[in-house]
């Protein structure tokens, strides 16, 4: 879990959610085939990607976080 809104710490667990990030814009990050990826639904909310190619794994869109290789 990752939070956009800032604060004392970006990244936090799933169990911190709640606690202190209620309320905040949060995205989860995802492993997929050893990388790191954002559902395209929660990331378009927040960022233009309309020009990143995106990938179709277990059915929700995706993108790569990090150049693939």
């Amino acid at each position: 879990m990752f939070c956009l809104d800032g604060g004392p710490a970006g990244s936090f667990c799933f169990y911190c959610s709640s606690d202190r990030h209620s309320g905040h814009l949060v995205i989860q990050i995802r492993r997929s085939s050893y990388h790191d990826v954002v559902r395209v639904a929660e990331i378009q909310e927040v960022l233009d990607i309309r020009c990143v190619q995106t990938y179709v794994i277990n059915s929700p869109r995706v993108l790569f976080l990090n150049k693939r290789p």
